[in-house]
């Protein structure tokens, strides 16, 4: 798959491709003409990784999730890390909706308030 091509089908930039593949979240292979080619199943690696950075990772934390799941026998200590990292930013998420929740209703009773 052109680079064109997974950029249009995943929504980003053949620049953040790049970046993504520098930060070797992604892979390509070249063809004889030194143009990368993607396998079409990165696609589905590309949406994991902008789903994962909307939820505030970093490349450099997703990089490390993707080595700790391709590693069968991880080290427990950063495997405590990794796991850690994953529930402060859940803790993260939560209490950021929370946070919209309580907006939400607020504004909604405004809005109630004035009909």
């Amino acid at each position: 798959m052109r680079p064109s091509d997974l950029a249009k089908l995943t929504g980003v930039s053949n620049r953040v491709l790049r970046h993504y593949e520098s930060k070797g979240l992604i892979r390509s292979r070249r063809l004889d003409n030194g143009y990368r080619d993607y396998d079409p199943k990165e696609a589905e690696k590309v949406k994991w990784v902008i789903s994962l950075i909307k939820c505030g990772f970093s490349t450099r934390q997703i990089a490390e999730l993707e080595k700790f799941s391709q590693i069968s026998d991880m080290d427990d200590d950063r495997f405590i890390m990794c796991l850690e990292q994953h529930r402060n930013k859940l803790q993260a998420l939560d209490t950021l909706i929370e946070l919209l929740n309580e907006r939400r209703n607020a504004l909604a009773a405004r809005i109630h308030s004035y009909e």
